[in-house]
């Protein structure tokens, strides 16, 4: 509903915003993103969108629910404080927090990396947020790689409790469900021509939406705009957006329209587009829609909803369809990574859109049967627009207290990339146990096996990892991770092994230190060894 996310993220967790990402993999560092992209099992998208978590590490209250959809296997009726699994999986992307006794009107955030397994140049990380608890907010995020210094986001905020917000600069907002108006992913655009931009204050190369952002709030009824330009080498892109929503007792409904035009010299790419979308929202869930139809005719549509008739059960349904020429590169509404390159019509580029084409659904079911018993299922079925292939994912799980400190959970993973065909598909045994020496000390074992059926051959893999928490002092909370892989059983030549350790040290009320130290060898020589430092502050003020 249009809520806005400044930079950083002032975004609540949202009931209905769940995952939809199917998949037995955990990433806890940035090392092990750049191994899933580099192994295929992220696309470079979720790989900085990830990233980008991973690196701004918010409280799990503040977190953006448009990134957290990005991380794999995480549905939101599992954020729960009680699920060991679940914190395991947001473990490398948000952080806890000491109770203050004051409210926090800032934070500085300094992140500095250095590989040391051979001579390179170190990276680091810097973001400050301030402002006057409550009138403005200022927000800066820069990163230094390679010597060269790019700011990633800026923007300062001035608003009035529930009446009136403004932004300047970057700003992410998210009207209905994204199908006209969503989430700006980093790349937009793929084309031979270079899209490298030289890095501004004003013109950030990683951005999202960059301009003036206003909206206005009254008791039943609230409206919000925005105009946004962002530079590509010679390409200009411009985008004129507004909703306005109407409030009854337990529904909602919003008229959405956007403009945007992406021009270079005299030539220009424009679409337009209009969507309604209704929400109704009940004692036990909600279900909300959108629809959308842009200038040439071609549609989109997005059904979300979420029911919890009582503390057992949860079950989330989704459903997403557009037509094979929707193109409408503002639209980030609900669909899976296979990305369709289409044309731009008078300009030497194309877009990558995630959603032409495709049709899907998604369902996910928890049932709590006692205390100590749990079960989970959630199967996706979609039809990429790009091959045609109709493909499918699945999941299920049972979860079990042996002991009051001791749990165990069994999950089946299924992956079909063409239903019509006996490959290439992938089936994953996990088995997870977790046993508590205490509320804060606890010891992790995740097992995985894999089976792979391709054209001429069939892959078993494997992986295990060992997670040991344990605080040594109220104000120092440590982490080790030991984990082996090998990608292909039979051949020999393809295992690794990861080593994993950091320390958090509360030094004062407000000022946290994280040392994190990452190794990983591989048995394959043509790929590098890695050993990492990373040193982090964090300072709320």
């Amino acid at each position: 509903m249009g809520k806005l996310l400044l930079a950083g993220g002032f975004l609540i967790l949202a009931a209905t915003g769940f995952g939809q990402v199917i998949s037995p993999e955990i990433y806890q560092t940035e090392e092990d993103l750049l191994e899933g992209l580099q192994n295929g099992e992220l696309t470079f998208d979720q790989y900085l969108e990830l990233l980008d978590l991973m690196r701004q590490r918010e409280t799990l209250g503040d977190l953006d629910s448009q990134l957290v959809v990005e991380i794999p296997d995480l549905d939101y009726s599992g954020l729960d404080t009680s699920d060991y699994e679940a914190k395991q999986k947001l473990a490398g992307y948000t952080q806890t927090v000491p109770v203050k006794k004051k409210e926090s009107r800032g934070v500085i955030v300094l992140q500095h990396r250095q590989r040391i397994s051979e001579e390179s140049k170190p990276e680091s990380y810097f973001r400050v947020r301030a402002g006057n608890g409550g009138g403005w907010n200022f927000y800066l995020e820069s990163e230094n790689e390679e010597n060269e210094n790019r700011i990633k986001r800026r923007a300062i905020e001035f608003n009035r409790t529930n009446n009136w917000n403004i932004v300047l600069g970057n700003f992410n907002p998210r009207y209905g469900l994204g199908v006209n108006v969503g989430y700006r992913t980093y790349l937009n655009f793929s084309s031979d021509n270079s899209l490298e931009a030289e890095n501004t204050f004003l013109f950030p190369f990683w951005t999202r939406y960059n301009g003036i952002f206003a909206s206005y709030q009254r008791r039943n009824h609230s409206a919000s705009g925005f105009y946004s330009q962002n530079r590509f080498g010679s390409y200009k892109d411009q985008v004129w957006a507004g909703e306005i929503n109407l409030r009854w007792r337990h529904s909602l409904v919003s008229p959405i329209f956007s403009y945007q035009e992406i021009s270079r010299g005299g030539s220009k790419f424009i679409s337009k587009a209009g969507s309604i979308f209704a929400k109704i929202i009940g004692e036990k869930g909600e279900m909300g829609g959108e629809l959308v139809v842009t200038d040439q005719k071609d549609k989109g549509g997005v059904v979300e909803a979420f029911w919890q008739p009582g503390n057992k059960i949860t079950t989330q349904l989704l459903f997403w369809s557009y037509r094979q020429n929707f193109l409408h590169p503002v639209s980030r509404g609900k669909a899976l990574p296979d990305y369709r390159l289409m044309k731009l019509e008078n300009l030497e580029l194309e877009q990558r859109s995630r959603q032409a084409g495709e049709t899907g659904f998604y369902f996910s079911n928890l049932v709590r049967f006692n205390p100590r018993t749990r079960l989970d299922i959630a199967y996706q079925q979609w039809k990429d627009g790009n091959s045609y292939f109709n493909k499918n994912k699945a999941r299920i799980g049972i979860g079990y207290w042996l002991k009051r400190n001791l749990e165990v959970r069994l999950k089946q993973y299924w992956e079909d990339d063409n239903l019509a065909a006996s490959f290439p598909e992938r089936k994953t045994s996990t088995l997870v146990g977790t046993y508590l020496f205490t509320e804060n000390t606890k010891l992790q074992v995740r097992l995985n096996y894999r089976q792979g059926t391709f054209e001429d051959e069939v892959v078993n893999s494997t992986w295990e990892e060992i997670i040991f928490y344990f605080p040594v002092k109220k104000s120092l909370t440590s982490r080790v991770r030991v984990r082996y892989r090998d990608d292909d059983i039979a051949s020999g030549g393809n295992s690794s092994w990861n080593f994993y350790i950091d320390e958090s040290i509360w030094l004062a009320e407000n000022l946290r230190l994280l040392a994190e130290f990452v190794s990983k060898e591989y048995e394959d020589l043509e790929r590098e060894d890695l050993q990492v430092v990373r040193v982090r502050m964090e300072w709320s003020l």
